[in-house]
């Protein structure tokens, strides 16, 4: 039985994004609905140079489509990490929905890292830069585990309680410890 040493759970819930969400929603959605309005309901044609009735009601179905996708990634992703036994194991739905670990042998170094993730990183969530080698995943917060693998690629793991990680990381460093 694997005894879990460190978990947490983060999902974005910050309150600047959900404003930016609702304000790039609603820019999208208000002109559309008065279009659909003046068009469909009121039987004017809107605009300059409208488009026909169908034109118009596909670009909101697939706009609305479009939005409901984005909002679904964003507000739906979560970042599950564990660390137990040997490993770190992790998980960043919807783009690692299957649990992934990495066995401490794996690990050259590893460091609890304070980071701005848009200087750092290119902002939050699920960041790949190929030419650094460097994978990220950050939901929110500017604290993270940085571990760096024998081949120097590197993987940010996002944490909002940085001292629980770092204590469950020396403990699964520790020379010759098996859980």
């Amino acid at each position: 039985m694997s005894r879990i040493l460190f978990s947490e759970n983060q999902r974005f819930t910050q309150v600047w994004l959900v404003v930016v969400m609702i304000v790039s929603n609603l820019t999208v959605a208000v002109p559309l609905g008065w279009g659909f309005y003046v068009q469909i309901i009121t039987g004017e044609p809107w605009g300059n140079n409208p488009m026909s009735d169908m034109g118009l009601i596909i670009v909101i179905l697939l706009s609305f489509s479009m939005m409901a996708i984005i909002n679904m990634i964003i507000f739906g992703a979560k970042l599950e990490v564990q660390i137990k036994d040997n490993s770190v194991y992790y998980k960043y739905f919807p783009f690692i929905p299957n649990w992934k670990y990495v066995h401490k042998d794996n690990i050259a170094n590893y460091e609890m890292k304070q980071f701005k993730a848009i200087k750092d990183y290119g902002g939050y969530g699920y960041r790949k830069n190929f030419f650094k080698k460097l994978t990220g995943l950050i939901i929110k917060g500017n604290h993270g585990l940085l571990l760096t693998f024998h081949d120097d690629r590197k993987l940010m793991i996002g944490t909002q309680q940085p001292e629980a990680m770092k204590q469950a990381m020396q403990r699964i460093m520790e020379k010759d410890t098996d859980y």
